[in-house]
């Protein structure tokens, strides 16, 4: 198999990085993408989210991921009348039978995004009725155009009579049906955004909207509608902010005062059940009595949930997928790791990721990734291996290390503040944190504490040209040629440093924060800023180096910076299978992105060829290891599909020298992967 076209040169160093534009989704599995929406049907648990992903499961345990055919984000699923209905961003309906083939519906107007869907039967309904709530992009700021859809059979859709227009500050979502009347109600988007009242309907083709501020998700069971907007924390603990009402018209029951955001309900089992951020489930049986719960030591927000054959199914950021079939006790069905992860590193041939919880998780080729036990309960802020051990620091001044990840203890710091950055250089590990400290370690087993010079927080510290660099708040930089004695430098800045790379000679320093800079130094002492610089964009990532390119992340999502030289930088778009570059890696001729939720993304093989000359073209082949790489030229670009072979390079180091280079200055060069 070919790895296509990677890279051209003149008798000039040219690269490029189109391999990025390819990424493959790792951890967690079946998906990394946040899922919104949840039903069963048929035998069938069916959930649907971002990018078009939609998963089915028989059983609610074993998910297989189906052809959408888009990669709008979808955004409600629903079951009626032997169908699955799923609402989509830009007016996109689609149908199916089984939760496996989908087919688009026609809809009345194709542009705006349905947020909420509900089926049932009733008095004006008997044979049953789907209705989807509609939103249009907003008309000004916190205002949207509110509209609906009916249809009898999910494929043709109406538009329902418009209420009065309604102000908010996000589309009505949560959609329910009880006593012959359809209920729509709106979910806030952060906790003192103010909703402007509910919808409902006797006959779904006609909407009323209530006078008060009812918000938040609504279900329906045992003759009550049961709203909650919030979850917040008592003296007693955990308790669900709702109402309840025979008669959508007129609520009663607790005032509204958000903090945690309640997402989604249902009602199955005989019980009432709202599910929201920082993974909360509150239950109830009667709409009195609550039980309410973290149900999960880690942050995903569960978006959506549903009931059916014995089992509760929620589901949420990150592709977080849980299953109970009692609603008190929840099992993750995701595969692989789903708290945030930190820090990543290369670790042999492949990588080891560290997070939330004590979390790591380890790769021997970016492909597949083993969970290793927690090392602790604090979250591991950063993790290098290098010099025969595994290192990884915490949050409260815990170090850990070992031979290999499965075999870590900690080890005495004597420090409580947070250890923030970890690296290796001539035989001496260090870390670097708050309030300025520093250790270091010639075993990585006994730690001494050193003085920095500064109270200043420390984030990163990296080793090249035989010396240490430290960055951190105020634009503090420090350098140490043994990791000892440490020495202030003029950075030239007051923003903070967040992260720093070594590579091609050269130190390359990022700030974080809504005023992103990069800054660069031969040797650690004079600092100067990037000479060309895209973007003013806010950035929290961090900045990687390999295969001959810096990279920075920051908050834009599928684009990196990127430069050759640390200098001059350019804006990177990258493919769409892959989140928000946050903090990455390269190593053995691939990149891993890590991210929240324990969302791990793989680059395709990014293969380079740098060319040298002295008369003769030399030209060095960069990429994976144990590959095998043939090289082919071109005389002009004008005939792309002339590319003539000129030798195979099978074995490291991927070096050659081209013997007819004397006679051809204008000659292309490109390097293609074989595997």
């Amino acid at each position: 198999m070919l790895v296509p076209f990677v890279c051209l040169l003149f008798w000039c160093e040219y690269a490029r990085a189109d391999s990025l534009q390819v990424w493959h989704p790792r951890n967690p599995l079946p998906t990394q993408y946040a899922l919104r929406g949840v039903a069963y049907g048929n035998g069938t648990y069916v959930t649907v989210g971002v990018l078009g992903t939609i998963l089915n499961s028989s059983n609610g345990i074993d998910w297989a991921t189906c052809n959408s055919g888009t990669t709008q984000q979808l955004n409600a699923v629903t079951f009626g009348k032997g169908r699955f209905v799923v609402g989509c961003n830009a007016g996109l309906m689609l149908w199916s039978t089984n939760g496996v083939n989908w087919t688009n519906a026609s809809v009345p107007v194709a542009t705006h995004d349905i947020d909420g869907l509900g089926y049932g039967t009733g008095t004006n309904f008997p044979d049953g009725l789907f209705v989807a709530m509609v939103s249009s992009n907003r008309v000004n700021f916190g205002n949207y155009d509110i509209q609906g859809f009916y249809s009898s059979n999910a494929v043709d859709w109406y538009l329902w009579t418009p209420p009065p227009f309604l102000t908010s500050e996000a589309p009505h979502r949560s959609v329910t049906i009880g006593n012959n009347t359809f209920v729509a109600s709106f979910i806030p988007a952060a906790p003192d955004i103010r909703p402007r009242g509910t919808f409902y309907s006797s006959s779904g083709s006609t909407w009323k909207t209530t006078s008060d501020n009812t918000a938040g998700a609504v279900t329906y069971g045992n003759g009550l509608f049961v709203m909650a907007e919030s979850i917040v924390t008592t003296t007693n603990g955990l308790a669900l902010n709702y109402r309840t009402t025979t008669n959508p018209a007129a609520w009663s029951g607790m005032p509204f005062a958000s903090q945690s955001i309640v997402q989604a309900a249902c009602f199955g089992g005989g019980k009432f059940i709202f599910v929201g951020a920082s993974a909360t489930v509150a239950v109830s049986t009667d709409a009195t009595n609550w039980l309410v719960a973290r149900i999960l030591p880690s942050t995903p927000a569960l978006r959506a949930v549903t009931y059916g054959d014995g089992l509760y199914v929620a589901v949420g950021t990150g592709g977080m997928i849980v299953t109970s079939p009692d609603a008190t006790n929840w099992t993750v069905r995701t595969k692989g790791m789903v708290w945030n992860l930190n820090d990543v590193s290369p670790a042999d041939d492949g990588f080891v990721a560290v997070g939330q919880n004590g979390a790591m998780i380890t790769s021997s080729n970016g492909a597949e990734w083993q969970v290793v036990p927690a090392l602790t309960s604090n979250a591991l802020l950063a993790v290098v291996r290098a010099g025969g051990s595994y290192v990884a620091s915490d949050t409260t001044g815990g170090i850990f290390s070992g031979p290999n990840s499965s075999n870590m203890a900690a080890r005495a710091s004597n420090i409580t503040v947070a250890l923030n950055g970890l690296g290796y250089g001539a035989g001496t590990f260090v870390a670097v944190g708050s309030n300025g400290t520093i250790l270091s370690s010639s075993d990585s087993i006994d730690w001494s504490s050193r003085n920095s010079g500064t109270t200043n927080h420390l984030f990163a510290v990296e080793f090249g040209n035989d010396r240490f660099v430290a960055v951190g708040n105020l634009g503090t930089i420090l350098t140490s040629t043994d990791g000892v004695t440490w020495v202030t430098q003029v950075s030239g800045t007051g923003l903070q440093l967040r992260d720093v790379a070594y590579g091609r000679g050269r130190f390359v320093a990022k700030t974080s924060g809504v005023n992103l800079g990069v800054f660069h130094s031969v040797d650690g002492v004079v600092w100067e800023a990037a000479t060309s610089f895209p973007i003013p964009y806010s950035s929290t990532g961090k900045i990687a180096f390999g295969n001959g390119w810096f990279f920075g992340s920051f908050l834009v999502s599928n684009n990196l910076l990127a430069s050759r030289d640390g200098r001059n930088w350019s804006l990177l778009s990258l493919g769409t299978n892959i989140f928000q570059p946050s903090v990455l890696a390269y190593n053995n001729g691939t990149f891993v992105n890590v991210y929240s939720y324990g969302v791990i993304s793989q680059s395709d093989p990014v293969v380079q060829v740098e060319i040298s000359h002295d008369g003769l073209a030399h030209l060095t082949v960069g990429g994976p290891k144990n590959a095998t790489y043939r090289i082919e030229s071109l005389d002009a670009l004008s005939d792309t599909n002339l590319w003539q072979p000129l030798t195979v390079l099978s074995n490291a180091p991927y070096v050659w020298v081209d013997p007819q280079s004397p006679g051809s200055t204008n000659r292309i060069y490109r390097a293609v992967l074989l595997q």
